[in-house]
């Protein structure tokens, strides 16, 4: 009797523990569901989508008539009939020719005195497999390997009707230039009614700063804008979603060395914002370690993914142009904010995003986090070139033949005494030597205390 019932309490145990057993793997708790947040939609910046045609754009059109040289004031109209140019269709193969075929007449102080032409400058050496993306051309070939242009010239050919273009670079390592023609009534009379034109225009003279290419510069004072900008702020998690592989690892911490505002960090990567212009505003820095180990990468490569990674999460929230790029030693690619097609300047290089790379993968960012408008502005003018020429060569510590470039652009700065988001553009010449951009003024003060007046 006793061992039946022990029988009967072992079969009670062993069915509760198979039915405890069913129900711990088939249960399932009546929890409400955990929300997923959607880091994709929150890593988009209030900016757009660009292409290579609008982040590459020239810093002067010259119009070579004859022996009058001269261009657009309004940049804005300099801008339109870029745009324009870029649309005129290319009726020939493009072809190689030598330069010193080309540029040996193109270069000289005289050389444009036979004949009309437009000549169109760029800030940066432009790859010339660049060129389908940006002009209405069909190439048979694409593959021109690493030649590059920064200049542009549209020559007008009276006996034929047509328009010869000359894509060239001034780098003297360079020994090739790439040649087509525009067979077109149309843009014939075009280019030959802009080269005439006398409204809206300031002539220019031609200055032999001892590199052997003439650096063209107004006769007379010109006219621009000063203006007042008002900011508004980016939110830094919008890029901490984007530029972290999980943004859910990522912890945060707050810190103010260096006016150091958050830090985000996986463990691994980081990035940083800090305060500027009166604490207002930021700027950030992101660094992943893991790339830093860099071979030099092709120009053409870093600007598609520059603008892959920056079109990805809608970065161009301001006007940027492409300004610089290095490939070694590290293989970097800035965009400098422009306001009203002037490009924008500050002490701290605040108003740039820069990007490098290595081992195929972002290794460094840095880039505003705030946008500008603007508010008000007043007009002013700035000095002629033979002012900016007789500054420069009365400087004791600089040699003109390392001038690169001379531009008209914005400096930014805060107002006095202001704790407000209202910042100040004012235009200045600025001087592209060695590398590296410094406005007039900082000459100017130099010759001051050279006791020269």
């Amino acid at each position: 009797m006793i061992e039946h019932i022990k029988s009967v309490i072992l079969f009670l145990l062993v069915a509760s523990s198979l039915l405890l057993t069913y129900a711990l793997w088939t249960y399932q708790p009546d929890f409400e569901p955990i929300e997923q947040t959607d880091y994709i939609d929150e890593s988009k910046l209030d900016g757009e989508e660009r292409t290579v045609r609008e982040v590459i754009s020239p810093n002067q059109i010259i119009f070579h008539d004859y022996q009058v040289h001269k261009q657009l004031i309004d940049k804005q109209q300099e801008r339109e009939l870029y745009e324009e140019i870029l649309t005129w269709q290319f009726t020939s193969e493009l072809h190689l020719e030598e330069s010193h075929d080309v540029l040996g007449s193109y270069f000289q102080l005289t050389g444009f005195e036979q004949f009309q032409s437009l000549e169109i400058l760029y800030p940066v050496d432009v790859p010339m497999n660049l060129i389908n993306q940006l002009f209405a051309v069909n190439l048979e070939q694409t593959n021109w390997g690493d030649l590059t242009f920064n200049r542009l010239f549209l020559h007008v050919q009276e006996q034929t009707n047509d328009v010869r273009v000359v894509f060239a670079s001034d780098n003297e390592e360079q020994n090739s230039v790439l040649v087509g023609e525009i067979q077109s009534t149309s843009v014939f009379d075009r280019l030959k009614d802009v080269i005439n034109r006398q409204e809206g225009i300031v002539q220019l003279n031609s200055y032999d700063f001892g590199s052997g290419v003439p650096i063209y510069l107004p006769i007379q004072e010109i006219p621009v804008t000063s203006h007042a900008l008002l900011t508004d702020n980016i939110d830094p998690i919008l890029m901490r979603n984007a530029l972290f592989r999980d943004p859910s690892v990522v912890r945060t911490t707050s810190s103010n060395p260096l006016n150091e505002s958050i830090h985000y960090t996986d463990g691994t990567r980081a990035l940083k914002t800090y305060s500027v212009f009166n604490d207002q505003d930021e700027r950030m820095e992101f660094i992943n370690p893991l790339s830093s180990e860099t071979e030099p990468s092709e120009t053409m490569d870093m600007i598609r993914r520059s603008l892959s990674l920056t079109n990805d999460h809608l970065g161009w929230t301001n006007d940027f142009i492409l300004d610089d790029i290095q490939e070694r030693p590290l293989s970097s690619v800035l965009y400098r904010m422009y306001f009203n097609n002037y490009p924008i300047y500050d002490e701290m290089n605040y108003t740039v995003m820069e990007q490098v790379w290595g081992n195929n993968e972002l290794n460094k960012l840095k880039r505003p986090l705030f946008k500008i408008n603007n508010i008000t502005y007043e007009r002013t003018t700035l000095p002629s070139g033979d002012a900016v020429y007789e500054t420069l060569q009365n400087v004791n510590n600089i040699s003109l033949s390392s001038i690169e470039q001379v531009r008209v652009g914005y400096t930014l700065t805060t107002r006095p005494n202001s704790t407000s988001n209202v910042l100040s553009l004012e235009p200045e010449w600025y001087i592209k030597l060695s590398n590296s951009w410094l406005p007039l003024s900082a000459y100017s003060d130099q010759l001051m205390n050279q006791g020269v007046e």
